[in-house]
């Protein structure tokens, strides 16, 4: 559980119960994929809803948290539900307020109450031995109420990034037609719309790294690593990542620029400008590409430079691809700012959180 502050007094009318007077969890059902049936009824596994049936187990509101493998995510339901046998439902909320049961499951940070290496499993039993502020019933509403609130904004923020980030997708559309289709522009291989300066890279260990320490960035595959006391290239460059997990999950940008004066290690990829086609053009290109068909490696997936140059790349006039750049970095400059305040939304929402349970909103 998020840790209570040192001197902290519980507030007149609240009292210290084990959650499992609270409220008790219960592993979910089996349900084979072969057996379900077309319905309205939600089906909720470890990291959330998963499909329909038409059959329920529980009645709602309910609560339902991961129980093996995705630990950690709280789910309030409004309507009735199936919960697998990967997760944990709510039996008993002993009158407690639905909401705010799932609210303080999330506080409670159920990460540390696993069991296993290989995958891990959120042990309820110790979930119900571990002693939480109980407010009376209408302050938990009140909490719930509040937090609801601040959640809704975060989402709120969440969903206006989400559509500035397909709005790139759609202006390159309507600019140039769908590249899948290849029929409104001429394609090349990207080994000739950039010089590639791969053989400039040089890496350094990161013990090494130590004794190097500087004002240059230092460029892995993932963006700035670290910071040396010298460079290899300098002035706009694009940074395709060589190697990682992330070619193929793309939780983080695989292509960025990188300006100024700046080292390079081997695990990116760098191109140059050579007169035929914009870096930041090749950027967004890349980040809305999927790039599996030129992945080779399983345990440790690698674009290798021959790969790299095979990718086939729309090229649309140079003046074409200056226009596009322009409403890019644009549009760019406003997912900042949105992103800026995504983040204050969070921090505010993680104060609110804090302080609900402590007795202090």
């Amino acid at each position: 559980m998020s840790s209570l502050p040192v001197g902290w007094r519980l507030p007149t009318g609240w009292k210290m119960k084990p959650f499992g007077e609270v409220a008790t969890l219960q592993r979910g059902f089996d349900l084979p994929v072969q057996d379900r049936q077309e319905g309205r009824i939600k089906i909720f596994a470890a990291n959330g809803s998963v499909g329909t049936h038409n059959i329920c187990q529980v009645r709602g509101p309910g609560v339902v948290t991961g129980r093996s493998g995705s630990i950690g995510k709280v789910h309030y339901v409004d309507e009735d539900f199936w919960p697998l046998n990967t997760a944990l439902w709510v039996k008993d909320f002993h009158g407690n307020d639905p909401k705010w049961v799932s609210r303080i499951l999330t506080w409670m940070d159920l990460e540390q109450y696993t069991r296993g290496v290989g995958v891990p499993t959120l042990n309820r039993n110790l979930v119900h031995e571990v002693s939480i502020p109980l407010p009376p019933l209408d302050e938990q509403k009140r909490i719930a109420a509040i937090l609801d609130q601040a959640d809704a904004l975060r989402r709120l923020r969440t969903r206006a990034l989400d559509r500035l980030n397909a709005l790139g997708q759609a202006i390159f559309h309507e600019m140039f037609g769908d590249p899948i289709s290849r029929q409104a522009l001429p394609f090349s291989e990207l080994g000739s719309l950039a010089h590639n300066l791969d053989g400039i890279r040089v890496p350094v260990k990161k013990s090494d790294r130590s004794e190097l320490q500087g004002r240059f960035p230092y460029y892995g595959a993932s963006g700035v690593i670290d910071f040396v006391d010298d460079f290899l290239f300098e002035g706009p460059h694009l940074l395709v990542a060589e190697d990682g997990a992330n070619l193929l999950s793309r939780s983080t940008p695989i292509a960025f620029i990188a300006d100024g004066q700046f080292w390079v290690n081997n695990h990116a990829h760098v191109l140059a400008y050579n007169g035929k086609a914009e870096l930041d053009f090749l950027r967004f290109y890349l980040e809305t590409l999927d790039l599996a068909p030129y992945i080779t490696g399983s345990a440790q997936p690698k674009l290798n430079q021959k790969k790299l140059n095979q990718i086939l790349v729309p090229v649309p006039p140079l003046s074409d691809q200056r226009r596009f750049v322009a409403v890019l970095r644009n549009l760019e400059g406003q997912t900042s700012k949105v992103q800026a305040c995504q983040l204050a939304t969070q921090a505010l929402f993680t104060s609110l959180q804090h302080r609900a349970f402590q007795g202090e909103l």
